[in-house]
């Protein structure tokens, strides 16, 4: 999920803000995302980084225990970003009172687009995690 991608995603919801609530109110829920995408961004390629590094020199069981923190740093992000999403849905919906229902879907299909996005990512971290410890008990054995 790129910053670019998420962008583009949410010009769509500001295209159909009719009035400046409305559009204050999706660019804060942009504000309030932006540091956890970058953030989850981050932990990606570092899983990316470790996954490489200990899968080229077999020494996973250290891999291992870098991609439990990083899976669970992962999850902690994708967590923050379903919950402002979904208090910025919440809001939204009080502000439109239901009545511009093509906003509410917009804006509600941008926050499932964001949290499939973020959890995406998770899940590839958490496969390179399985992987590991796949690997690890092999070498047990």
């Amino acid at each position: 999920m790129s910053e670019r991608v998420v962008w583009t995603e949410l010009d769509t919801v500001l295209r159909l803000a009719k009035d400046e609530p409305h559009y204050q109110a999706a660019m804060s829920v942009y504000r309030n995302i932006e540091p956890h995408i970058d953030e989850l961004l981050q932990i990606k390629l570092n899983a990316d980084d470790v996954y490489r590094r200990y899968q080229q020199t077999h020494e996973c069981n250290k891999g291992e225990v870098a991609l439990t923190q990083l899976s669970l740093s992962a999850r902690a992000e994708v967590f923050a970003i379903e919950s402002h999403l979904q208090s910025a849905l919440d809001e939204i919906a009080k502000m439109t009172n239901n009545e511009d229902r093509q906003f509410d879907a917009t804006f509600d299909n941008f926050r499932a687009f964001a949290i499939r996005e973020a959890n995406r990512y998770r899940k590839e971290i958490d496969y390179y995690h399985a992987m590991c410890l796949e690997q690890q008990t092999l070498l047990y054995y």
